[in-house]
């Protein structure tokens, strides 16, 4: 189940909520004061299967990627 991130302008705090993905749109609102939350962006870390090595930071290096297996 994905984690999602609201904020909570009354209370000026982060808020984390686990929930189905097809509830994603549906209002929240905070425990604490009952205020709407804002859902947050929060941009997902992936991979296309590659990662740099130390060469990397070498300046024409031959072995700048190595494949992720």
């Amino acid at each position: 189940m994905p984690i999602y991130e609201y904020y909570c302008p009354g209370c000026k705090q982060p808020v984390e909520i686990n929930k189905p993905m097809e509830l994603a749109g549906t209002a929240e609102y905070c425990s604490e004061c009952g205020c709407t939350l804002q859902r947050l962006y929060t941009p997902v870390p992936f991979s296309f299967g590659w990662r740099l090595t130390e060469k990397s930071h070498e300046r024409f290096a031959k072995d700048e990627f190595e494949k992720d297996v």
